[in-house]
Formats: C-alpha cells, structure tokens, sequence
C-alpha cells in the first residue's frame, strides 16, 4: 500500500470517528469547547487582534466607558482602566499567560500523578502507602501557606513558579485516580500472561 493510500485511508477512517465523537458532545458541552477554542484563537492571534499596545498609558483616558456607553469609544471598546490603558488589549494578551499556567498546571499535576499512581499502585506495600501517605499530607495542608512559602523564598518570581505552586498540589487527585485502575488491570489474566512469559516489572508497568 502507497503512503498516499495509507493516508486517505487514515482520514478516512479519522473523520467519522471524530464525527461520532462531535455528535455525541451535550448541547452545552459543545458551547464549553467552542468557548474554549474562542479564547485559545483570541490569545494565539493577540497581536493582530489587539487594538493597541497593552502596556501603553494615557493618563488623559482613565477610566473610559466602554463603547457602548455613554462617553465611549470604539477605539477602546471595553473601556480603560485606571492608568488609561486599554482593557481589551490586555485581556487578550494576559489571556496568554492565563492560558501558559493553566496548561501547564494542569501537565505537571497529571505527569506527576499519573508516574505516582502507576508506581504505587503496581508495586503496592510500603511504596503504596508512603506515597498514599504523603498525598494526604499534601491534601491536609493549606494551599494557600504552601503557596506563600514557595513564592516567598523565590526572590525573582516569574509564570514557571506559578506554575510549580499551581501544579504540585494537584498530584495526588491524579495518582488516586491512576493507582485505582492500575491495581484493577494488574489482577487481569492478560498481566499475569505477560508475567508468566517472562517480561520483567519495567516491561509490564509500561506495557501492560
């Protein structure tokens, strides 16, 4: 079979599924994922979209209307804020820093969960329970002192240590999640085949 071949066979086959997938989305989960990649459009394209510079200050234009109030200008259509810079412009572009912590909060919570709840959930005994432990730790204490702590030792913060306190405390819902199932499949006659042939711990946690 050509590659060409290969390929329309790939999106022939990719396209239904995605289809099937779309059309079984809730009226208002289809209006969340349009609103979703409404903002994502809106951050990537920031610059095009922005009708000034968002750092910019008119101290002669603070506080203006939005455009459709009295007083407005479409020339800043959400208004200004209190140095006169314009509001649009730096929804847009913070919707970026936004959009960078958010995804990467959420990327470093799930890979260290999800490394966590397949180690302890495979291995099970003392490594279960000190991690499960050590989850409940992180669960009992403050979000907020934990946050406060690591930011005040920092003493040039930038997005990327925002993203650490933001992301760290998150771990354990992700681990429970992963061992739970991990524990479930490890019982199942397919492991155990791939145990009796041979494959080693490593091979089965990452395989199986």
């Amino acid at each position: 079979m050509t590659d060409t071949a290969t390929a329309r066979k790939v999106a022939s086959g990719t396209l239904p599924a995605t289809k099937r997938v779309l059309s079984r989305l809730s009226p208002l989960a289809a209006l969340g994922l349009m609103g979703v990649i409404v903002v994502v459009l809106a951050a990537l394209f920031a610059p095009a979209l922005a009708p000034a510079d968002p750092g910019t200050q008119d101290l002669t234009n603070i506080l203006a209307p939005p455009m459709w109030a009295d007083g407005g200008s479409a020339a800043a259509p959400l208004g200004t804020d209190g140095l006169g810079r314009d509001v649009l412009s730096r929804l847009l572009y913070g919707a970026r820093n936004s959009l960078l912590i958010g995804a990467g909060a959420m990327l470093l919570g799930a890979g260290l969960g999800m490394a966590t709840g397949l180690v302890a959930g495979f291995y099970g005994g003392r490594i279960d329970s000190f991690l499960m432990r050590l989850g409940d730790v992180q669960l009992a204490f403050p979000f907020i002192l934990l946050a406060i702590a690591v930011l005040g030792l920092v003493p040039n913060r930038s997005a990327w240590h925002l993203i650490v306190v933001l992301g760290i405390p998150g771990w354990i819902i992700y681990a429970r999640v992963v061992r739970s199932r991990v524990i479930a499949e490890k019982s199942k006659d397919y492991v155990a085949a791939a145990r009796a042939v041979g494959a080693s711990a490593r091979r089965r946690l990452l395989r199986y």
